[in-house]
């Protein structure tokens, strides 16, 4: 009875070396490309309708804008400025250095902060929705 349990508990250890074996990498590689390379997020809101439905999934390519900007019509992701709430998905409207103009006399040029909010921006990758 004893070689029955001294046989058991190798096998035991074995199993849950070879499980941490497996799954410690896979879970290295998933944190890995979350942080840096892509990340899944849905979107919420109907503000980007008919481009991106309410609930629509999308998967967030973090790359490209660390070496090139955004251009106008681009589909970022921001965090909100609170960092409270989901992101924010959103289209380029205007760039650093362009202006606003009203044909109301009431209102006046104003220009667009040449120095915007620091924000981290991801390109948004869908079937519904190219990037430039």
């Amino acid at each position: 009875m004893e070689e029955t349990t001294s046989q058991t508990t190798p096998q035991k250890s074995s199993l849950l070396r070879e499980f941490a074996e497996a799954l410690l990498p896979a879970l290295v590689i998933v944190l890995v490309i979350n942080t840096f390379v892509a990340q899944a997020t849905r979107v919420d809101g109907h503000s980007m309708t008919p481009n991106l439905l309410d609930g629509e999934r999308l998967i967030i390519e973090k790359m490209s804008y660390r070496f090139d900007p955004p251009q106008r019509g681009d589909i970022i992701v921001i965090d909100p400025p609170s960092h409270t709430g989901p992101p924010l998905i959103k289209r380029v409207i205007g760039l650093p250095g362009e202006g606003t103009s009203s044909s109301t006399a009431s209102h006046s040029t104003s220009p667009i902060s040449p120095n915007p909010p620091a924000a981290p921006m991801l390109r948004a990758l869908s079937p519904k929705a190219t990037c430039s």
